[in-house]
């Protein structure tokens, strides 16, 4: 529960930067912009800098939310009693 507050208050907070319109029209339904990508728009002018930030902070994040789900389904299977439900 605490985990999931927290999360809330940091997106109400506006702690977690949002792109702007033409970095949404650049991102073409991805998550992120490879970084090679965002430089070469951010260069152009297409998008700026605050976009290229915001892009590398969904980026980690989705890079943390790939590591940290697979962990999480065993740490919450070894909590299981599989005897006792099996009885």
């Amino acid at each position: 529960m605490i985990t999931y507050g927290f999360g809330i208050l940091l997106s109400i907070n506006g702690l977690i930067q949002k792109g702007s319109d033409a970095d949404k029209l650049a991102l073409q339904g991805r998550t992120a912009i490879p970084s090679e990508e965002a430089d070469g728009l951010l260069s152009s002018g297409t998008i700026s800098g605050d976009d290229v930030f915001a892009n590398r902070i969904v980026s980690n994040l989705d890079m943390m939310i790939s590591v940290i789900i697979p962990l999480a389904f065993p740490l919450l299977l070894f909590s299981l009693n599989f005897r006792r439900w099996l009885k």
